[in-house]
């Protein structure tokens, strides 16, 4: 699963699941989430992505376009954890959740 840039220039409303085409000759990277409720949900800039059990494992990550990208990790009985990243393609940043 692939975020960066949506199929038909469709514009998922929040709370939706914003599925991502793969763009020949762009690069991706991937950023894993750890130390989160894993029925957290998580959102890419303000898509919904899915769960941190999906993206927190060794061989789970959340691949994304290279570039800059906002996350924000929502659990209810818990604040927003929100944070920018830059994505390097070819490269997996490990977000620790709760280390601001």
């Amino acid at each position: 699963m692939y975020f960066g840039r949506p199929y038909g220039g469709y514009d998922y409303p929040r709370g939706e699941y914003g599925y991502y085409g793969v763009v020949p000759g762009r690069g991706y990277g991937a950023v894993r989430i750890v130390d989160a409720p894993r029925d957290a949900q998580v959102y890419v800039d303000d898509y919904f992505a899915g769960v941190v059990d999906d993206y927190d494992g060794v061989f789970q990550h959340l691949n994304l376009e290279a570039g800059t990208h906002h996350i924000e990790i929502e659990a209810e009985g818990y604040p927003i954890d929100a944070f920018d990243v830059r994505v390097a393609p070819g490269q997996t940043v490990t977000y620790h959740a709760g280390d601001r």
